[in-house]
């Protein structure tokens, strides 16, 4: 599993180098990668101010540039900042939340998410 990981975040990263640049945009511009049974893997791009709300399951997230600078609320109302660097790794739990990127950036994330 973290060799498969591995090379999908190489893969990724080598996707979005080779991309042309994102226009400035208020929503997060989403590239399925992988979708089977057990994971979806999707890369996201968020310019700054984009918003994207996600009811998702549980994931791992891997920063492919950034800094990431988001402000995350869920379903409850409860708001978190989460400030990563390119390179970062992190999990987010399942559940509904919608995501801003507050930052001056734009930030690109290769998520994750586990359906098993």
């Amino acid at each position: 599993m973290h060799k498969m990981l591995g090379a999908l975040i190489m893969a990724a990263t080598f996707a979005f180098l080779s991309a042309a640049p994102v226009a400035a945009q208020t929503k997060a511009a989403a590239k399925t990668l992988v979708d089977n049974a057990n994971v979806t893997v999707r890369l996201t791009t968020y310019p700054p101010g984009a918003t994207n709300t996600t009811l998702a399951p549980g994931r791992v997230v891997y920063v492919v540039q950034g800094p990431q600078k988001f402000k995350r609320t869920t379903a409850d109302g409860h708001t978190t900042m989460q400030i990563h660097k390119t390179g970062d790794a992190y999990w987010l739990p399942a559940g509904k939340a919608t995501i801003t990127n507050v930052g001056p950036n734009a930030t690109t994330v290769l998520a994750v998410f586990v359906k098993k």
